[in-house]
């Protein structure tokens, strides 16, 4: 009990600490001289950090961070927080990013702050509709709140809207809050709209207590109707032929509406009853007399395929003679004769091909006669159409049909008649039992071995998918594979193998093929190819659980006669591990400190207990507890309790990736990589990828680092497989020829060195001699990389140092430093440095002109009125830009300083003068940049700029806060402007329409002003 107290205790005193902490921070920050020195020293700061940290680009001021983009790209709310607070210019403050906003955000402050100090700018879209638009009952929740109507039900129009939209979690909060409920007409129309439209329908079922049989008898109106297209795109199949067969759809106007019928249909539905009904609709002309007519009732009560292909064989016709062509032959035989019989060219190859769908004897002996009376033009007529050829797998005919189906086969071969036999392989082989091809295998005639040889040595990756396709596993398949594969499967890539149905039937694979293969390369691939995806925890364990990792361990150790030591425990040691749960490891250790860390010990967990079982080792199964809070603390662990050991050393390699990729600091990376040659004492190939990786990613600190050290260098590893007793030590002298090592480190130790020459031939590559990176590795970058690139790598003076002529390289440094958020004190220098070479290629008003561009796009008013205090008011053009986007900060500043520029007298054809100015703003919805054209040019007159064309367009776009704005002050003085705009197109309701951009406030407003 005492020791509870002093855990409740200190968890008090944290808890106390910790907001004391928060205090004080903000009291600092506050405090305007304290803050403005901190941010100073932050700026001018040496950073020990990595490379990549301190690159132009990563280290943004505070002051310049105006972009309400990147605020929402980089989650960074509690700036949004700040500059709110203390009344900071944001901008990008438009229609998307406040979606995007709404969609992403789950901070209430946030919500609640930016609803206060920036409603007239956010309201330019309707925050509640747009909640529930974005599936968001966070922010739904949240703005109903701000504008106090919490309490008050949810309108019709939002239920409909969330239905339409398929946004199920909105929906059941505003089902389970005080409601107006749905519209029952529209009700269907809605869902079948929406993204889950399967979902949605069974929902109403569920949830609402409506059925479907409820709603089409009470709505029969076609303005109640889904369209077609949504009704089609179904994928419950039976819902698709429920509402199809009810006709409870749009009119179909094009044939093209009815074929897409066939598109959508399960393969399993093709040939169908009920598809037959539709097929027999699809060759009406005009689809909306079907409706109208007897045909419908007819088709209602046909209740078998072969009454409805007897009554429409005309209309049916294909599905007529493929159908009795396999039930009733002499009946095909009859219909055929009737329409002037198989030699109808289109009947033909029709022929040809049901006779090899279903193995009939009688269709062979009929298309060889036909064949015999102009064989050259019949196999023309054949080839054009070979790759027309179909299968049936719903039908397994009995061996012995087929025995003499290839019996016939190969007593026409010899003549030219043209048989498919690769096709019929195909067939055999994924839906046919071994003892079909076993009974053919023992024909008299050799032939068909032979053929099924070519026909597995003639695409051996495609008939090997056939086999990984089938049904279910069977080993007699892969034997049979094996014992006629003539063609070595070094060269199978894992894209090559397609995968199992299911990988209950993979797992027996697996475990098949690592008792039979030798090529442990090989079977890495087949198993990577069969589980090709990225697997979740349950299912890597589930896999994993059923593997005979016994077998698989012997087709491992059996290949240390053949392959260095080295090779083999970076490359397969462990690699069935490293392939399941690599991605799972790395997702815990590098997310240990996120709120999931119950979740990470609990995985982590489960793999080493799988692990554990399967290997017969013993790790302690608790790895994370409160001391680990850190990756390389994690990672130290990990080592310390073997588990990395049962992994393939592609995992140590993968690690380092990550830590990269995540800009960890370079000790961290430096010690991990010194902590896995450690591990893997030495492995050459984990030293060889870490070489090039850190090379490629400009790992510098940590290159010069392990260099320095002696732990790099780079290795061909072309030649690892071949074991050779030749007498010459290859590395010894290649070492001997590398004297010229940086502090003349040995690479590798004495030890190290015996273990690689024991046997095996090694290439050390001459890279580092190549590239001369025994020179400073900033020189080697510097010599050896694109000016942009070392300006973006952070050498700043010894970019400036380069020559560069061309005048588009300039303006392209400039973009990038302004897009790269550079400080104003860094573009002057660029800026000082580059008018001096005017003369050797910069085209000054052009040039200027682009980077003033830039500075407007990028919010930069100190570039932009350095610009224009140097070279005068330039690219008018683009303040027209600035007033559509809605940047009020650059047009506040343009007014306050530069007002001369819109003094100008008023004509129509001067875009600058401020009438034409606010009327452009309110076309594209922006008020903020209206109202700043009112504030500084009080003698204008704006109200003649009010039309029915702006209104009309300002009501067209939806905007809200201009038209509750005009309202609220009483701009419009005759409102007879709007009550004669024409309201019949603006629809009150939601009626399954995507675009309806009018929202129950915006509606609501128009009435107001209709009625008042």
């Amino acid at each position: 009990m005492i020791e509870n107290d002093n855990i409740n205790n200190n968890l008090f005193n944290f808890n106390n600490s910790e907001c004391h902490n928060e205090k004080v921070f903000w009291k600092i920050w506050r405090f305007k001289i304290l803050r403005n020195q901190i941010l100073h020293s932050i700026k001018n700061q040496f950073i020990e950090f990595p490379d990549h940290l301190t690159h132009l680009g990563n280290r943004i001021e505070y002051n310049q961070i105006t972009s309400f983009e990147w605020i929402i790209e980089k989650k960074q709310y509690s700036f949004l927080k700040d500059k709110l607070r203390s009344n900071q210019y944001i901008h990008s403050i438009n229609k998307k990013n406040l979606k995007k906003f709404i969609k992403l955000c789950q901070d209430e402050e946030s919500y609640r702050l930016l609803f206060i100090k920036k409603r007239d700018e956010i309201e330019i879209i309707d925050l509640i509709e747009e909640s529930v638009k974005h599936n968001s009952e966070f922010a739904l929740k949240t703005f109903r709140t701000l504008y106090g109507i919490q309490d008050e039900p949810f309108s019709t129009r939002l239920l409909d809207l969330a239905i339409g939209r398929g946004n199920i979690e909105v929906l059941e909060y505003m089902m389970t809050n005080k409601n107006d409920g749905c519209s029952e007409q529209y009700l269907l129309k809605n869902c079948l709209i929406s993204k889950n439209r399967d979902i949605m329908i069974e929902y109403i079922n569920n949830n609402l207590n409506l059925n479907l049989e409820y709603l089409i008898s009470k709505y029969p109106n076609s303005s109640s109707f889904p369209f077609f297209h949504d009704v089609a795109s179904l994928k419950s199949y039976d819902l698709r032929v429920y509402f199809l067969f009810r006709q409870y759809h749009t009119d179909i106007k094009r044939r093209y509406d009815y074929a897409i019928i066939d598109k959508f249909l399960h393969s399993k539905g093709y040939g169908s009853l009920n598809h037959l009904k539709y097929r027999v609709l699809i060759e009406e002309i005009n689809p909306k007399d079907v409706y109208k007519g007897p045909l419908l009732q007819r088709l209602k009560e046909i209740e078998s395929i072969e009454e409805i292909l007897n009554e429409f064989k005309h209309t049916l016709k294909y599905f007529y003679i493929d159908h009795f062509f396999y039930n009733n032959y002499s009946k095909y035989k009859e219909y055929i004769d009737g329409i002037s019989g198989i030699l109808l060219k289109n009947f033909i190859f029709e022929h040809y091909k049901l006779t090899f769908k279903y193995f009939s004897l009688q269709g062979l002996k009929d298309i060889y006669s036909i064949f015999l009376m102009a064989p050259d033009e019949f196999n023309n007529k054949i080839f054009d159409r070979i790759d027309d050829l179909e299968s049936n797998n719903s039908i397994i005919l009995p061996t012995e049909q087929i025995v003499q189906f290839f019996n016939q086969l190969l007593i026409i071969e010899k003549s030219n008649f043209y048989i498919p036999f690769f096709h019929l392989l195909d067939i055999l082989v994924q839906y046919y039992p071994f003892e079909t091809i076993e009974s053919l295998l023992k024909l008299n005639d050799s032939f068909f071995e032979k053929t099924l040889k070519e026909y597995i040595n003639r695409n051996q990756y495609t008939s090997f998918n056939f086999i990984t396709q089938r049904e279910e596993f069977d080993s007699k398949f892969v034997d049979l594979f094996f014992k006629f594969n003539e063609s070595p499967l070094e060269s199978v890539e894992p894209h090559h193998i397609q995968c199992y149905k299911s990988d209950e039937q993979a797992i027996k694979l697996i475990n098949y093929l690592s008792t039979i293969i030798q090529d442990a390369q090989v079977f890495i691939n087949i198993f990577s190819g069969l589980f090709y995806e990225k697997l979740t925890l349950d299912r890597s364990i589930l896999i994993y659980s059923q593997l005979n990792l016994d077998s698989i361990n012997l087709l491992f150790s059996n290949l240390k006669d053949y392959i260095s030591d080295d090779f083999l425990s970076y490359n397969y040691f462990g690699g069935i591990e490293s392939y399941l749960f690599n991605s799972h490891l790395l997702e815990i250790i590098f997310n240990n400190n996120k709120s999931n860390k119950n979740n990470n010990s609990e995985s982590l967990n489960r793999i080493v207990s799988i692990v554990n079982n399967k290997r017969d080792i013993n790790i302690p199964t608790t790895l994370i507890n409160n001391n680990l809070n850190k990756e390389n603390q994690i990672i130290h662990h990990l080592i310390n309790n073997s588990l990395l050991n049962n992994f393939s050393y592609t995992l140590y390699f993968n690690i380092i990736e990550k830590a990269v990729e995540i800009n960890q600091k370079p000790t961290l990376i430096i010690d991990l990589i010194t902590l896995f040659y450690k591990a893997t004492n030495n492995n050459i190939f984990l030293i060889s990828k870490v070489y090039d990786f850190i090379l490629k990613k400009g790992c510098y600190q940590v290159f010069q680092h392990l260099y320095s050290n002696g732990l790099l260098y780079s290795i061909n590893d072309g030649d690892f497989y071949t074991n050779t007793n030749e007498s010459t030590n290859t590395c010894q002298i290649t070492i001997q020829q590398n004297q010229y090592q940086h502090q003349q480190q040995k690479i590798p130790s004495p030890q190290n060195d015996e273990k690689l020459t024991n046997g095996h031939r090694f290439f050390i590559d001459f890279h580092l001699k190549e590239k001369q990176i025994k020179k400073n590795h900033e020189q080697f970058f510097i010599q050896s990389q694109k000016p942009i690139e070392i300006l973006l790598k952070g050498y700043v003076d010894q970019f400036l140092g380069l020559e560069i002529s061309s005048s588009y390289s300039l303006v392209e440094v400039f973009i990038l430093i302004i897009d790269q958020q550079c400080s104003f004190e860094m573009f002057l220098k660029f800026y000082k440095h580059f008018s001096e070479k005017q003369n050797k290629g910069m085209k000054l008003t052009l040039d200027i002109l682009m980077i003033f561009k830039n500075a407007i796009n990028y919010n930069r008013l100190d570039i932009i009125d350095f610009i224009i205090k140097k070279h005068g008011f330039i690219g008018k053009k683009e303040i027209l830009n600035t007033i559509r986007n809605g940047n009020s900060a650059i047009v506040q500043y343009l007014f306050k300083n530069h007002i001369e520029i819109f003094k100008l007298p008023f004509n129509e054809n001067n875009r600058f003068h401020p009438n034409n100015l606010a009327r452009e703003a309110l076309y594209n919805g922006h008020l903020s940049i209206y109202k700043l054209c009112v504030w500084y040019f009080p003698e204008n007159n704006f109200k003649v700029i009010i039309d029915e064309t702006l209104l009309n367009s300002i009501i067209t776009k939806g905007y809200f806060n201009i038209l509750k704005y005009f309202f609220d002050v009483s701009i419009i003085t005759n409102f007879n402007i709007l009550k004669d705009l024409n309201y019949s197109k603006i629809d009150l309701t939601y009626n399954g329409n995507y675009n309806n951009r009018y929202t129950d406030k915006f509606l609501n407003l128009l009435l107001e002003i209709k009625n008042s």
